[in-house]
């Protein structure tokens, strides 16, 4: 009874608190952030699902015009730019009577106060659509847009003129990340001779070859959304000569930040034996980066890229848990850098069961053939010291899913990993989201 009283207490002094400027709104949805990290809040997107009866809008299917979301803090109140994604009315299985508007918001949440208090108005018939502002651009044919805000400028990979026989070779009209430009140094963007930095999934199987996702030409279905606060590419199909297996990617793309949110998930639809599926792998030339580093175990480990030597024929240098927080590479003299920041894994077999994994880690390698370097975190993999003749045997309905930041960075502000650090902490401890208006107290 004492939850409903607090929750009661908190809608009257709401109405209350913005009766000047907000008491046409006649709804409300509390949305409380807990748990924050003070050093961390602001830096990364809130998404949160809201659900809220149809009839008490005014109109459900355009919610731009009548929903608002204002932050009620210790120390100000201001309106918040969002963002709404998948949105719709839901009446199957429910009430003849009730429909339901369901949606994902998503903001930035306001840096510099803790209570993490946000209430999303509706019901207002004489609302009028809101424009943020915003500093993300699109620009370019799908799937090879090009995606710039006033930090980065990113361009998606479009086919080669001339196809090569190798499909390891072949580059598609595929919507891969192809290049990054740090706007603090224009002068030294980020790629590599193959102009495609984000090269998996990937999957061998010898008699077919190195299939990756940048041989798409182009993927089987690919689209764009856009708005002020993201801009977000989904792009999925069967590999090229790899049909039983099919994968989805979605890049998110922010306002005002310079790294790039990808998301990945590759399901194998019939058995498949293979000598390698590998995911979360980023290449680059080998000069544009010469000092890389790492964090386990709470330790930051910094070193030269050239004091390490290659441990097999296939050139990988180093070797870490899979789960590692992140990984990066910068210059001193150019003052760039790219880091891999790890969010989640979600990796599951038939009905349930455990996935099948084969030497599960997290590699940075150096091609000297290719003139390249790179990272990646194989799922299955026989190193190059092994005859490749002997496959893997991954069955259907294995599902190899993660979530990642691909963070680009000028070292000068934003130091040789600090920033990383930064990015990682967020990465790893969100707040926690209530949405709703009853309150959970957390234990004392």
């Amino acid at each position: 009874m004492r939850a409903v009283k607090i929750a009661s207490l908190f809608v009257l002094l709401s109405v209350a608190a913005f009766a000047a400027d907000w008491s046409a709104w006649k709804k409300q949805m509390p949305i409380r952030l807990g748990r924050i990290d003070p050093e961390t809040i602001g830096l990364l997107p809130i998404d949160a699902t809201v659900s809220l009866k149809a009839a008490d809008m005014s109109n459900p299917k355009n919610p731009g015009r009548e929903l608002k979301l204002v932050y009620m803090g210790e120390k100000k109140t201001e309106e918040v730019p969002f963002q709404i994604s998948r949105a719709g009315v839901w009446d199957r299985d429910s009430s003849p009577s009730v429909k339901t508007f369901n949606a994902r918001i998503t903001f930035f949440p306001v840096a510099g106060d803790q209570s993490g208090t946000y209430t999303l108005l509706y019901c207002n018939a004489n609302s009028q659509q809101t424009t943020y502002t915003t500093d993300l651009k699109v620009s370019g044919k799908g799937p090879h847009w090009t995606i710039e805000n006033s930090l980065i400028k990113v361009q998606l990979r479009e086919a080669d003129k001339e196809k090569s026989k190798n499909i390891h070779n072949r580059f598609g009209n595929s919507g891969q990340i192809a290049s990054v430009r740090i706007n603090s140094r224009p002068n030294a963007p980020v790629t590599n001779p193959y102009r495609s930095i984000h090269w998996n999934p990937g999957v061998l199987i010898p008699k077919r070859g190195w299939v990756h996702a940048y041989a798409w030409d182009p993927p089987k279905e690919f689209e764009i959304e856009q708005g002020p606060i993201f801009v977000e590419v989904r792009r999925r199909g069967p590999l090229p000569l790899i049909p039983e297996v099919e994968v989805g990617i979605t890049y998110r793309f922010f306002k005002e930040r310079s790294f790039i949110q990808v998301g990945t998930r590759t399901e194998v639809t019939k058995n498949v034996g293979t000598a390698s599926l590998r995911n979360n792998c980023c290449v680059f030339g080998e000069k544009v980066f010469s000092h890389m580093a790492w964090e386990q175990f709470g330790e930051v480990h910094k070193e030269e890229i050239a004091k390490y030597k290659p441990v097999n024929r296939h050139g990988d240098l180093v070797r870490l848990k899979p789960d590692t927080p992140w990984f990066a590479v910068w210059h001193p003299e150019t003052k760039i850098g790219a880091a891999t920041v790890f969010v989640s894994e979600d990796n599951v077999g038939p009905s349930g069961s455990e996935v099948t994994q084969f030497d599960h880690a997290f590699y940075f390698t150096h091609n000297s053939n290719d003139k390249l370097i790179y990272w990646f975190r194989p799922q299955v993999y026989f190193l190059i010291d092994w005859d490749r003749k002997q496959l893997v045997n991954v069955p259907k309905s294995s599902v190899y899913a993660e979530q990642n930041y691909y963070y680009f960075y000028d070292v000068e502000k934003d130091g040789q990993v600090e920033g990383v650090r930064r990015l990682s902490r967020a990465a790893l401890n969100p707040p926690d989201i209530k949405v709703g208006p009853y309150i959970f107290a957390p234990p004392q």
